[in-house]
């Protein structure tokens, strides 16, 4: 239809005017035009996904590169139930049954959840000494070969909470990392 603007047809106005070469400002640095556009048509395409089954995944494919990890699933936990894997793109079926049989009641995210507390970033190697992790990390590691966790919590509804979760198999997750997530 003449004249109709969609979000797709702006969105594609602003990569138009992005300049050929130099830098668009962000904070706190500049990202490269190439980037910028890369970042804004992954934003595009991430949005039509909003409100059905594929966005978590495609919210959690995107990141996963961004932050330079090849392992990610997400999680909604309740109050009221166990979790439940919305997704898992890291772990063997066998290591998310250990999981679900009992190794989630000592998961600090689930933790987070029970305790009234969701709604942040947080790291599994960030976790020093909190919610019988020692138990906890060795059993992940040895189960699902996860070292290293970067969990975004999303809240939701009821006191439940949506987490997204990118794992490392070795060595912890950059700083830089976390404070961008």
């Amino acid at each position: 239809m003449p004249g109709k603007t969609t979000a797709g047809s702006r969105i594609g106005h602003v990569l138009a005017a992005l300049p050929n070469n130099g830098t668009v400002p962000a904070f706190p640095r500049t990202i490269p035009v190439r980037d910028a556009r890369h970042a804004l048509t992954c934003v595009t395409e991430m949005l039509t996904t909003v409100g059905r089954p594929e966005f978590y995944p495609a919210l959690a494919a995107e990141l996963c590169s961004l932050f330079g990890c090849g392992r990610y699933l997400a999680m909604c936990y309740s109050r009221n139930a166990k979790p439940v894997f919305l997704f898992n793109r890291s772990f063997a079926r066998p290591a998310s049954d250990i999981y679900l049989d009992s190794l989630y009641e000592h998961d600090p995210l689930y933790r987070t959840v029970m305790d009234g507390e969701p709604g942040r970033v947080i790291t599994l190697r960030s976790l020093n000494g909190a919610f019988r992790l020692s138990r906890y990390r060795a059993a992940l590691l040895r189960h699902a070969h996860i070292f290293d966790e970067l969990a975004i919590m999303l809240p939701a509804p009821d006191g439940a909470a949506i987490a997204v979760c990118f794992n490392q198999d070795a060595g912890s997750f950059d700083p830089s990392v976390v404070r961008m997530a």
